[in-house]
C-alpha cells in the first residue's frame, strides 16, 4: 500500500531536475562540429551564388572567365572524387 503513495521513479537527478535526456540534449548542443550547410557562411555563399546567376549577362567578359575556369576546376575535383570513390568501393568489395 505504501509503494503506491510513493513519489513514481523517474530518471531525473534529485538535485537538478534534468533526466538523462536532457544531459545528451545539452552535450549535443556543446559539440564544436557545426554542419556547414547550417553555417553562416553557407548560407552568404548560397546568396552569392544565386546573385551571380541572376546577374551573369552583366559580368565582364574577364570576370566570365575567372568564374568559369572556378566552376570547371570545381567539377573535375568533383568528377575526380566521384571516381576516387566508386575505385575504393570496388576494392572493398573483392
Amino acid at each position: 500500500m505504501l509503494k503506491c503513495l510513493a513519489a513514481p521513479e523517474t530518471n531525473e537527478d534529485s538535485e537538478t531536475g534534468w533526466t538523462v535526456d536532457d544531459d545528451m540534449g545539452l552535450a549535443s548542443l556543446k559539440n564544436d562540429a557545426i554542419g556547414f550547410k547550417d553555417a553562416a557562411l553557407a548560407v552568404a555563399l548560397k546568396q552569392q551564388a544565386n546573385a551571380i546567376k541572376k546577374n551573369i549577362a552583366h559580368l565582364e567578359n574577364d570576370q566570365a572567365a575567372i568564374l568559369l575556369e572556378a566552376l570547371q576546376k570545381r567539377s573535375i575535383s568533383s568528377i575526380a572524387e566521384d571516381n576516387q570513390r566508386s575505385l575504393l568501393q570496388i576494392i572493398g568489395r573483392k
